[in-house]
Parts: structure tokens; sequence; C-alpha cells
């Protein structure tokens, strides 16, 4: 069972970054006029030519330009999410196996920049909870992420991991999928039989 990660599933966070980067274009640009202002009134043409901080009434355009360069490095920093999540998170794939009665192992392939690509593989025997997050941008464009809880048996010791699958379409679909799938697998089971000492002669 193939599940794709996709742009539309991005779309959420490619929206919530575009909002946050016009908030953040806007407020740089109100501390650039601010700072722009207290320059003409001290007739400086920079920031730069500043020799004495007593040239402006109060500290503030100081303040304002090193806020306007840390905003200016948001925006940066939300354009390189926004390009990660088109060119190389849309791409995330997960391949869910079956081996007989039993899911086998899960098998995650994703990649990042420039041309690396990473493989992660479990092996397991059973999934036995699947959970569907949506934001609200999400609900909208019909996509969200998954979270799946993995058991795997080891001697006889059973234990649990998580596994997320993020910015999928249809995530409710994929999900019953997946439900519908494990309705009859319970997983490798391990039985200890107790064999009885012999009498002693």
């Amino acid at each position: 069972m193939l599940i794709k990660s996709t742009v539309r599933g991005f779309l959420g966070n490619i929206i919530s970054n575009l909002i946050l980067m016009t908030v953040f274009l806007a407020v740089a640009m109100f501390l650039n006029s601010y700072i722009s202002g207290h320059l003409n009134n001290a007739g400086i043409g920079s920031i730069w030519e500043v020799d004495d901080i007593l040239d402006f009434d109060s500290p503030l355009p100081f303040f304002a330009y090193g806020l306007k360069w840390l905003l200016y490095l948001f925006i940066a920093t939300g354009a390189y999410r926004i390009a990660h999540n088109i060119l190389y998170d849309s791409r995330q794939t997960n391949q869910l196996s079956v081996a007989g009665d039993n899911w086998s192992k899960i098998e995650k392939c994703q990649y990042a920049f420039p041309a690396a690509r990473e493989t992660d593989t479990a092996v397991i025997n059973r999934v036995t909870e699947v959970e569907v997050s949506e934001s609200t941008i999400d609900r909208i464009f019909g996509t969200g992420s998954l979270r799946l809880t993995l058991t795997v048996f080891l001697n006889a010791t059973e234990a649990q991991m998580t596994w997320k699958i993020p910015a999928i379409e249809d995530p409710h679909k994929v999900a019953e999928d997946i439900r519908s799938r494990s309705l009859d697998h319970d997983g490798a089971r391990v039985t200890t039989t107790l064999v009885p000492r012999e009498a002693k002669a």
C-alpha cells in the first residue's frame, strides 16, 4: 500500500508561511519608513553614518533597524520552507507491505536539499491505531496527516512505535483503508509451551 505526500497536502504549510511572510514584510516596511523618517529629521542619509546615538531623540531607530533585518531573515526562512515543501517534502512516500496474514514492514523514502535521499524501514507485525490530523486549511483542501501506532513483537515482548505520514490527500479514506486491512491482521503471536520435567529416578 503506497501512501504519497503531495504539494496539495502541504498547502496548509505553504499558505501559513505565506501569511506570516506577508505580515513580516508589512512590519518590515513600516519599520523602514519609521527609520527613514528619523534619518531625514537628523539630516542623515544612512543609519551607518550616525557617529553618535545622541543624533536621535532615542535609540529606537537602532532597535527598529535590527528588528527589520531580523524580519527579513524570517521571510527568507519562510521562502526556503515553501521551496523545500514543494521540491522535496512533497515527494515523500510511505510503503506498507503485507506478508501472508500480517503486515510485514513499512518503508519511508524522503528527499532533502540538494539531491539527498533517505530511506527508513521498520519491520512490523500490526497497525494498532491510525490517527488523522487536519488543520483548518487541510479541511478545506481535503488533506491531512496520519500518525500510525505500530506493534512489533520481539521474542516474548511487544514493542510499539509511532510513524508519521505528512501531507496526504483524502487522509480519512487512506486511514480507513489501513484500518480495513488491519482487521484480520492480529500480528505475530508468541506462544510459550510449558514442558514438565521428567520425574527423577
